[in-house]
């Protein structure tokens, strides 16, 4: 809807560095803000080693 130019939207940095939008301009908070997220799991499965490694990455790209 943003990019039809009818408002305006609040997104977190991933959003608006993956967004490849024409005529939307992504401008950052400042001072910037939290914006906190959570990674969620099925509690009755263990936890795999690729989704071990999705969060090393993830961790790496938002920072902790």
């Amino acid at each position: 809807m943003v990019g039809m130019g009818l408002g305006v939207s609040v997104v977190n940095a991933m959003v608006a560095r993956n967004l490849k939008l024409q005529d939307v301009k992504a401008i950052p908070f400042e001072p910037s803000i939290s914006f906190p997220s959570y990674v969620l799991h099925a509690q009755q499965q263990p936890e795999q080693a690729i989704a071990k490694a999705f969060m090393d990455c993830l961790s790496e790209v938002v920072g902790s």
